[in-house]
């Protein structure tokens, strides 16, 4: 298959949703990481989860009809899986605006109408096992190689454990910014090397890893 619908890395393969995926997707949605740091996004119920899909998978089709670019193809929700066994995490690759001045006043601003963010979310049972910076490292990279100058991340100022997964991965802390979402969080950013696949600035190690698992 194309980058646009499966990705690999060393112990997981990459997927795009499907309706079957609801149990999962309410499993990340209750995690007790999300309900502290984002708890608009908390789900009580599996109709909740079909929804969140639904919504998801129209909007993978309003792509495909405008024919977008091959950048923008890849955004989207990437269910990360043990190798013929069940999603582990979930890689989220979306389009962030900017926030509705006066909130956009901090040192980083968005230079562009719309930039592209990474996220990442996954069940408390999946922590401590290095599937999220896996799987957010292959579609950060695949996204940067399509064309993408800049993807950014930004976490709750408190989120330590995704702010780890942000540096491990190659992105740059910017600092805490109100760029996004109207509210001050802190910033990380990736941007296209243009001497060779991978993230500028990032280690070889680190950009090596992403291009080969």
């Amino acid at each position: 298959m194309s980058e646009g619908t499966q990705l690999a890395t060393e112990r997981l393969a990459l997927r795009r949703l499907s309706p079957e995926d609801a149990a999962f997707v309410l499993e990340v949605h209750r995690s007790p990481q999300l309900a502290r740091f984002i708890p608009g996004a908390v789900m009580d119920s599996v109709a909740e989860a079909r929804a969140w899909i639904g919504l998801r998978l129209a909007e993978e089709r309003a792509r495909a009809q405008e024919q977008a670019p091959e950048a923008y193809r890849l955004r989207g929700v990437w269910l990360a899986c043990l190798p013929g066994g069940p999603p582990v995490s979930l890689v989220i690759l979306k389009a962030i605006p900017a926030s509705e001045p006066p909130a956009c006043t901090s040192p980083t601003t968005a230079d562009q109408p719309e930039d592209t963010e990474i996220g990442w979310r996954q069940p408390a049972s999946s922590n401590g096992h290095g599937y999220a910076r896996e799987a957010a490292a292959r579609v950060l990279t695949a996204a940067l190689n399509s064309g993408l100058e800049r993807v950014v991340a930004v976490t709750h100022p408190d989120n330590v454990a995704s702010q780890r997964v942000c540096e491990r991965i190659g992105m740059r802390r910017v600092g805490r910014s109100a760029a996004y979402y109207d509210q001050s969080l802190e910033l990380f950013e990736a941007r296209r090397d243009p001497h060779r696949q991978g993230i500028r600035g990032a280690p070889e190690t680190a950009a090596g890893a992403a291009q080969t698992r």
